[in-house]
């Protein structure tokens, strides 16, 4: 399994460079790290070619990350994990996506940034972008207010309307640290289909997830990301789970716009599933080349 984490060495990214280490301890992943190089300025009456001048640049940031690794996470054993370093002239949705696709990624990590609402647009669409194109590969967002915690209960915001290889993704994660997956259901508004799509989801995960591994909640309230955000934030949860749909209808535009939202005010890490029927998104490359 492969699982990227771009850094520019910014303090916001350090959080999810602690989470992308421990995912790739628990799954023994390749964690291939893509960060920024200085362009040096040339000298013209330097004989040192430019393509070296360049690729000593990229070694010196390579050095400086280690570094940075070492200190911020003095407490995790590192000889488990198994780094690949990429070197970018900019930390760019292109970039990102050119590398998710040259090293066959199955999980992206991204450090989100809440920001002014200006530097938010600019810095945002980068990340939106990435949200949008990365439909091969799982996604964690983690916001810059959040701090690495182990993950233990997992919300995943559900309209009660989840395919079972979206389930099955969301399954194969949790097992992964022993973590409890807390459906929620934000409930707008009662109306008589809800009785009977509430037995009908109920019935699917247990089909999916084993006994005492799951929770079926509902809260009413008529605005879905505050309400998220007030149960997340009120019984101590380590990471939201949401969907992105393909975008067909306005009903899944709706459920886009609040998975980005989440994405960058959450105080938790989000897990961005993507609506399929196959099983965890990280491994289904994988088999796909086995039975080819």
């Amino acid at each position: 399994m492969n699982i990227l984490i771009p850094t520019d060495f910014s303090p916001h990214t350090a959080n999810a460079l602690a989470y992308a280490v421990q995912i790739a301890e628990q799954t023994k992943a390749q964690l291939h790290v893509l960060h920024a190089y200085h362009v040096p300025i040339i000298n013209q009456n330097a004989w040192t070619p430019v393509q070296t001048l360049v690729e000593r640049s990229a070694k010196i940031a390579s050095i400086q990350f280690s570094n940075q690794l070492k200190k911020g996470l003095s407490n995790i054993d590192l000889s488990n994990v198994s780094f690949k370093y990429h070197s970018t002239k900019h930390i760019e949705a292109r970039s990102i996506l050119q590398t998710v696709k040259q090293q066959n990624i199955d999980f992206l990590v991204l450090g989100t940034q809440a920001s002014p609402p200006l530097l938010k647009v600019l810095f945002g669409n980068e990340v939106e972008h990435v949200i949008d194109r990365s439909k091969n590969c799982t996604i964690l967002a983690v916001p810059e207010r959040a701090t690495y915690r182990s993950i233990q209960e997992i919300v995943y915001a559900t309209s009660l309307n989840a395919p079972e290889g979206t389930l099955a993704q969301l399954r194969n994660f949790a097992r992964l640290f022993g973590a409890t997956v807390k459906f929620v259901h934000i409930l707008e508004e009662k109306t008589r289909s809800y009785t009977k799509r509430l037995h009908h989801f109920k019935q699917k995960v247990q089909q999916v997830f084993e006994r005492n591994t799951y929770k079926i909640i509902t809260v009413e309230s008529p605005y879905i990301d505050t309400a998220l955000n007030n149960y997340v934030l009120q019984h101590g949860i380590d990471m939201v789970s949401m969907v992105e749909r393909p975008k067909n209808i306005l009903d899944r535009l709706f459920i886009n716009s609040i998975t980005k939202k989440m994405a960058f005010d959450s105080t938790v890490p989000v897990l961005i599933l993507y609506e399929q029927n196959g099983t965890f998104a990280m491994h289904r490359r994988r088999r796909a080349k086995s039975t080819a």
